[in-house]
């Protein structure tokens, strides 16, 4: 199923999708005042494969998307500053990660961070804005290509 969120939701607690595998999609963009994304919120939704989140949103909490590995693309928007321990582990499926925040970019290796995220997905866009010559983790030979894409430096494995 398809769900767009009704922009009045101004929470997504404790499990509130969990082993949805019926869940294929979730627009969360019109959530304008939503602002994080709780513990295990979509943890073994198996199925779901892509999720717009809001630009509003600074934190995703531990297992939030724990065990979703259908999930192909994600954008982590601007404002993120916070992501839980294993929030994506298990995402195999990912092809594509987009990066607008700098504290997610800056804190790549960490657990805390994305360091998972980022270790499965096949293709990284990071704002060239945040792009930093000497990024420890990104520059490392986990991706072969660099390239230029708009206002996006990309890396492909």
């Amino acid at each position: 199923k398809n769900s767009v969120i009704p922009s009045y939701i101004t929470s997504i607690g404790y499990g509130a999708f969990y082993g949805c595998r019926g869940l294929t999609t979730v627009d969360l963009s019109q959530c304008t005042s939503l602002t994080s994304i709780g513990y295990s919120a979509f943890y073994g939704c198996s199925n779901l494969t892509s999720i717009t989140l809001p630009s509003s949103l600074t934190s995703i909490e531990v297992f939030a998307f724990y065990m979703c590995s259908g999930l192909e693309s994600i954008t982590l928007p601007e404002g993120l500053t916070s992501i839980g321990n294993v929030a994506f582990s298990g995402c195999r499926g990912l092809k594509e990660v987009i990066i607008d925040s700098e504290y997610v970019y800056t804190n790549a290796k960490s657990n805390s961070a994305c360091g998972g995220l980022i270790t499965y997905a096949k293709t990284v866009k990071v704002l060239s804005s945040l792009v930093q010559e000497n990024h420890a983790y990104i520059n490392s030979a986990n991706f072969s290509g660099v390239t230029t894409e708009g206002d996006y430096t990309v890396y492909k494995k």
